[in-house]
C-alpha cells in the first residue's frame, strides 16, 4: 500500500500516458479537488502530497496547471 504522495504521483503519471493521451504533452489543467477525487484523497491531503512532489522537483504547479518535470521519477515515486 502506497502513502498519499506516492499514490498521487502514480495517478498523475497515468494522466501523462502516451497511449491514452497521445498529444497530452507534459502539462495538464486540473484542480486539487479533481486530483483528490481521482486518488481517493481529500483536497488537503492532495495539497500536502503535491507539495512533497514539488519539493522533490518532480512536479511544477501553477494556478490550476501541473507540469511533470521528471516523468520517470513520477511513475516510480515511493518504490
Amino acid at each position: 500500500m502506497l502513502d498519499a504522495p506516492a499514490r498521487l504521483a502514480r495517478n498523475i503519471a497515468w494522466l501523462f500516458n502516451p497511449v491514452l493521451y497521445p498529444e497530452g504533452g507534459l502539462s495538464i489543467t486540473i484542480t486539487q479537488e479533481e486530483l483528490g477525487l481521482l486518488c481517493g484523497l481529500s483536497r488537503q491531503a492532495t495539497n500536502k502530497s503535491l507539495q512533497c512532489l514539488m519539493d522533490a522537483s518532480i512536479l511544477s504547479i501553477e494556478q490550476g496547471k501541473l507540469t511533470a518535470l521528471d516523468l520517470d521519477r513520477l511513475r516510480t515515486y515511493g518504490e
